[in-house]
């Protein structure tokens, strides 16, 4: 995948972007309930592609606020029994491997701060 392709994927799956679509990964979560794995896979693919190029942190952030959406929002609302919102395809058997999958798929292009010389980080 080129980095323009990469680039559209993304803002397909950006709620921000002039770009979005319904029909993107993130859009078929967010509006059926769906995880539609074909497009997790494209979605994944197009991270991978982007870290391998120097991703801005334009860039970044976006893929961040992705990863906050899929995490923070669809995922976790799907393990708390008290949450209407249910990913209507998966049990909660594949709820655990595709968390790892969506760790995994973000992990290259955002960083990981156990990863990072002890001395950078000095946030305390």
């Amino acid at each position: 995948m080129d980095t323009h392709e990469a680039l559209i994927i993304i803002g397909q799956n950006s709620v921000t972007s002039p770009h979005y679509s319904a029909g993107s990964f993130v859009g078929r979560l967010h509006e059926e309930g769906v995880w539609d794995h074909y497009l997790f896979h494209e979605l994944s693919d197009a991270l991978n592609a982007l870290a391998v190029e120097s991703a801005s942190q334009d860039i970044k952030g976006i893929a961040f606020d992705i990863y906050s959406y899929v995490v923070g929002v669809s995922l976790l609302a799907h393990a708390d029994p008290n949450d209407g919102f249910k990913i209507n395809n998966i049990s909660m058997e594949e709820f655990y491997d595709l968390r790892d999958k969506v760790e995994v798929a973000f992990r290259r292009l955002l960083g990981s701060r156990k990863f990072l010389p002890t001395e950078r980080m000095t946030v305390w």
